[in-house]
C-alpha cells in the first residue's frame, strides 16, 4: 500500500519531478489487518510529505464505521524519491 501511495503522490502532485523511483523503507507493522467476511474493513491513510528532502512518512490506520481510528497506526513507512538510473549496456 505504501508503494502505491508513493507513486500516486508523485504522479498527482509532482509529475515534473525527476526523482521517480519510490523507495519504501523503515516499514513497521504494529498490528496486522487480517481480512474477514463480516462486512467492509475501512483503512485510513495519512502522509506527511517534505518536498525539499523528497521524503514522506506514511501511516495506515484501521477505522470504525464512523471513520475514527480504532488503534494507533497499524503500519508506518518512510518513502524516499530517487532518480531512476539508466541501465548500463
Amino acid at each position: 500500500m505504501a508503494l502505491t501511495v508513493g507513486k500516486y503522490l508523485i504522479d498527482r502532485f509532482r509529475p515534473d519531478m525527476n526523482e521517480r523511483l519510490v523507495d519504501v523503507s523503515d516499514f513497521v507493522v504494529e498490528k496486522a489487518l487480517i481480512p474477514h467476511s463480516q462486512g467492509p474493513q475501512l483503512v485510513r491513510q495519512s502522509t506527511k510529505f517534505d518536498w525539499s528532502t523528497k521524503t514522506a512518512e506514511c501511516k495506515f490506520y484501521s477505522v470504525n464505521v464512523n471513520k475514527l481510528p480504532r488503534y494507533s497506526p497499524l503500519e508506518l513507512a518512510m518513502l524516499t524519491y530517487n532518480r531512476i538510473r539508466p541501465k548500463r549496456p
